[in-house]
């Protein structure tokens, strides 16, 4: 399944929209499997009062501000 919702942070009561998946497998009639994917980055934005983050997405690569 494929989709999309909107989370609003208690703290700060800012909202963001994040994608979703989940992927599950059903065996006998019951959940043997279940994966749920979200953008947990832009979950984490709803909590960002102010300033940068320094972002580095590989090991050896550069650091940016976001």
């Amino acid at each position: 399944m494929f989709g999309s919702f909107a989370y609003r942070s208690v703290s700060l009561g800012q909202a963001v929209r994040s994608p979703f998946c989940i992927h599950a497998k059903v065996k006998d009639g019951k959940i043997a499997f279940f994966q749920f994917m979200e953008d947990t980055f832009a979950t984490a934005r709803s909590f960002r009062s102010n300033g940068a983050w320094a972002i580095q997405t590989q090991p050896d690569g550069p650091t940016f501000e976001v």
